[in-house]
């Protein structure tokens, strides 16, 4: 009898011990993404016959939940599993590699063993204070404005942010710490403690029925690359204005953004050799417009992004990268394609990324004209054309898919033609086609005098969300 009593005092602890736990609610959302590419020429190059076509086949399924555990008080959570391409090995590089890498990122679905079962990205907590809302953890960072420029697809990092709401304004007070830039092996020794990047970021933001329009201001302290034992100090501070606007009038949608970066920041110089301080100066520009006349529309985007020819040493004058959110094409600035690997965006072919980090491209401008037809409400039939180039030609230093002096600027003209068809509310199906008219660009410096042809790409991709 008295075990008995034992056993029932224990399940009624166990249930009193529950009951919080019970009254939690709990909303998930998420995303399965699967996805086929070809393409016919991934070199751009003619010099190897017709062995440069390949093929794959890529997924990745997103979860998120969000904990509601009291009243203004909830836990949020995201994370990515399954994310690889269809028969790769479970990971192609032996250990870790440096998140902001270029060729070597973490974030590619066949670059490491975790993003290739289940790698966490978000958690944080969101609660009600002092008249407005915190939010604290790992969050989305590079986000603000339009898709151009922000890197929240790939940014996922440490964040504190204080959120304020009054009518249509919206007012907020960021701390970002740069994931991956801790104490990097690459330059610190152990022990070295001041080895990150820091943002402090504050923005405004005011909505009306049909628009909104804000500007975000950032100061960044960079000293990822200090390393105090051998005496290279290291450090940049930058400051970056970065305003934008969406507006709806009649039939016709406009958005545009713009950001200024300016600082010092000192090079990276090997240690005993000496260092000089570089001034920053950086900058891009981006409109859009598109006009409904339901069941066309036709639209057109021009953007630019300033770019460092690297003869003055005192100056760097790169851009802000066009982000990887922006995803204009199915070849050029392509994010997906980028992380791919082997495709369009790898390190060797500069019509996809050519930042340090694979943030987007800087040194470039573009025009991108489209133009569809729904005819009817499930399906989205759009033809675009874009034509890109670099503006400035650059020294080796400065980056080995900028063109040289002598090189010519013209990257190429894109055609793309996609038809979007759903399945479902929730279930989406895309069929594509990209052609790639190659540039001079790709003929090389004066004196290499390379072989290139044009490149297509074919893909198809299935889309659920909930």
């Amino acid at each position: 009898m008295k075990k008995f009593w034992i056993v029932l005092l224990s399940l009624g602890l166990i249930m009193a011990f529950s009951v919080p736990a019970f009254a939690v609610d709990v909303k998930f959302n998420g995303e399965y993404k699967v996805q086929g590419i070809y393409e016919d020429n991934v070199t751009e190059n003619n010099a190897f016959g017709k062995n440069q076509g390949s093929s794959l086949t890529w997924q990745r399924l997103r979860i998120g939940t969000e904990f509601k555990v009291a009243e203004g008080l909830t836990l949020t959570t995201r994370f990515d599993a399954l994310e690889r391409v269809w028969g790769a090995p479970r990971s192609v590089y032996p250990t870790a590699q440096p998140v902001n890498t270029l060729g070597t990122s973490n974030s590619g679905p066949w670059r490491d063993a975790e993003s290739q079962n289940i790698a966490f990205e978000q958690a944080f907590a969101t609660f009600n204070a002092v008249y407005g809302v915190f939010k604290v953890g790992y969050q989305t960072q590079g986000r603000f404005g339009t898709a151009f420029g922000d890197n929240g697809e790939r940014d996922n990092g440490p964040r504190v942010k204080y959120e304020f709401v009054s009518g249509p304004w919206n007012f907020a007070g960021v701390w970002d710490k740069i994931d991956g830039a801790r104490n990097n092996p690459a330059y610190a020794p152990a022990g070295a403690m001041d080895i990150d990047i820091e943002k402090y970021q504050m923005y405004g933001i005011y909505k009306w029925s049909k628009g909104e329009g804000g500007l975000l201001l950032v100061y960044q302290n960079n000293t990822s690359k200090s390393d105090p034992v051998l005496g290279t100090d290291y450090r940049a501070q930058t400051y970056t204005a970065n305003p934008f606007f969406k507006g709806t009038f009649g039939p016709v949608y406009v958005e545009a953004e713009a950001a200024y970066v300016w600082g010092k920041q000192q090079s990276v110089v090997v240690p005993l050799t000496g260092k000089y301080d570089q001034d920053r100066a950086g900058y891009y520009g981006y409109i859009m417009g598109k006009v409904d006349l339901a069941p066309f529309y036709v639209g057109a985007a021009v953007f630019y992004v300033s770019g460092d020819d690297g003869q003055d040493t005192s100056k760097n004058k790169s851009g802000p990268g066009t982000g990887t959110d922006f995803n204009p094409c199915l070849m050029m600035l392509n994010y997906d394609l980028y992380r791919l690997g082997g495709f369009a965006g790898n390190t060797a072919s500069p019509y996809g990324f050519n930042t340090s980090d694979g943030s987007g491209m800087n040194n470039v401008y573009a025009y991108h004209i489209f133009a569809g037809v729904k005819p009817i409400p499930k399906m989205d039939i759009k033809v675009s054309w874009t034509l890109a180039g670099f503006n400035e030609t650059s020294t080796a230093a400065n980056g080995t898919t900028n063109p040289k002096p002598g090189q010519s600027k013209d990257i190429g003209n894109e055609f793309d033609l996609t038809a979007t068809y759903k399945i479902y509310d929730n279930l989406t199906y895309m069929v594509g086609a990209a052609y790639f008219m190659t540039g001079d660009f790709f003929n090389g410096a004066p004196g290499v005098n390379a072989t290139t042809k044009s490149d297509y790409l074919l893909t198809h991709m299935l889309t659920l969300s909930f």
